[in-house]
């Protein structure tokens, strides 16, 4: 790691979930040795959260897998490095591009308690009817409840409870007496960044979705969603306390929450991409749709909302607006070139992510940011095109990097339909046809080998 940089914990979890003892301390030359006490098999999730410093610029990190030949893990020479193991990184540390805005959010790391959202019974969140709840967080905790309708106790049914887990991702899960439902996302969200998290129930097919930063990232059948709450309080930022019982121990939020909505219908993921980025005008309103909202820009208590001593109303970085978009797409043969329009292209690198399925993306191209400069600092399109497209149908989606805590930036997912490849057998061959599936404009592209 850089001289710089400074570790501030360690965890290692089997299958993801399941702690593993641990253990890390700096060498003399620098490096960071993580040794366990016994060898580790089955796969594992290793965290490692860091201190970054703040000098700016792309910093490079590499973990190296390594093997004892001795008793003695100290001895250099016991040691056998793995280096067909590899992974290398890189993480941008950038000034930040505008200081500390108009926008408040609520700062729950001091609170004594959690805040205490009452809800009238037609939003309680219940198998009866459609729901949507959303909200914007950041956090670097592990292992802490940020969102809740349950007291921890298994004989009580609960529809909603957010986490960030052990591992640093977000969680959802709802449940009835002695069961319990969980989705997951894919991503960490523990990186000190903001994130959009929702879960929308669609009543109709009896199925839950959880959505992140504009991406549906797990879906699942409804099956320990209790058939009704009555008037619910949710807490924000840990877990209903249970009058009945001692107060029992649990990982409080440490972070930060803005702009909670809370729908009587199920969002798209489309209409939840588009409502996340525009701000809300009162601390408290319900609209001709329902809706309940809630955003902390104002210093007013309001009936429904239960204010704790320690939780404060900070200015964040946190904007309601799009720097990615108008992706598009033109297809040339097994090629495809990506456009798109960044409002601010000098700010950080762009991750080009394809699938195949249209769930899980791999990156295959790191863009670095445009130089500074009068140009740069303005709205500009930028392309990248992606040589010999393996399938016929691809899907595509771009984000950027934002510097330090801001939200990170993605346009939405497109889908590609791709023809086969030549074939001097065929006179006539459809390449294929954009955006796929087709809408009211569609272009189909095909080609004419001999003049007919």
């Amino acid at each position: 790691m850089p001289d710089d940089w400074t570790v501030q914990d360690v965890r290692l979890l089997r299958y993801g979930t399941e702690p593993v003892p641990i253990q890390h301390r700096v060498e003399a030359n620098g490096t960071v040795l993580l040794t366990t006490e016994a060898p580790v098999e089955a796969p594992h999730e290793l965290i490692v959260r860091v201190e970054v410093g703040n000098r700016p610029g792309t910093h490079r990190w590499r973990l190296t897998p390594f093997v004892t030949t001795g008793q003695n893990q100290d001895s250099l020479n016991q040691r056998r490095a793995r280096t067909t193991d590899r992974i290398t990184g890189a993480v941008d540390v950038r000034p930040p591009s505008r200081p500390e805005g108009s926008n408040r959010a609520v700062d729950l790391e001091g609170a004594s308690a959690p805040l205490s959202l009452r809800l009238p019974p037609p939003l309680a969140p219940a198998r009866g009817a459609s729901f949507t709840v959303e909200f914007w967080m950041r956090t670097d905790g592990l292992d802490q409840v940020i969102l809740s309708s349950w007291t921890g106790d298994e004989d009580t049914a609960y529809p909603l409870e957010f986490v960030v887990d052990p591992s640093g991702r977000l969680r959802f899960y709802c449940g009835q007496s002695g069961r319990h439902q969980a989705l997951r996302s894919t991503e960490p969200v523990a990186d000190g960044r903001w994130h959009h998290a929702a879960v929308v129930y669609d009543q109709a097919e009896s199925r839950l979705h959880l959505v992140l930063d504009g991406m549906r990232v797990n879906s699942a059948q409804a099956e320990a969603l209790p058939s009704g709450s009555g008037g619910l309080p949710l807490a924000l930022g840990g877990r209903r306390p249970d009058p009945m019982k001692e107060a029992s121990p649990q990982q409080s939020f440490t972070g930060r929450l803005d702009e909670l909505r809370i729908w009587p219908e199920a969002r798209s993921v489309a209409s939840l991409g588009h409502r996340r980025a525009r701000p809300t005008s009162n601390s408290e309103t319900e609209d001709r749709d329902g809706l309940l909202r809630l955003h902390f820009d104002e210093n007013r208590t309001t009936d429904r909302l239960e204010w704790v001593e320690g939780a404060r109303r900070v200015p964040t970085r946190l904007t309601f607006q799009s720097p990615l978009r108008g992706l598009q797409a033109q297809i040339d043969g097994q090629s495809v070139t990506l456009r798109w329009t960044a409002a601010s292209p000098n700010e950080g690198p762009f991750l080009i992510e394809r699938s195949s399925d249209g769930s899980s993306f791999t990156v295959v191209e790191r863009l670095s940011p445009v130089a500074s400069g009068t140009k740069a600092e303005q709205a500009q399109e930028i392309t990248y095109t992606d040589e010999n497209v393996p399938g016929k149908i691809v899907f595509y989606r771009v984000r950027q990097v934002a510097p330090n805590t801001e939200p990170e930036r993605a346009t939405g997912t497109i889908k590609i339909g791709l023809g086969a490849k030549e074939s001097s057998s065929r006179p006539v061959e459809l390449v294929g046809n954009f955006p796929n599936p087709f809408k009211t404009s569609s272009t189909i592209a095909y080609r004419v080998h001999e003049s007919q």
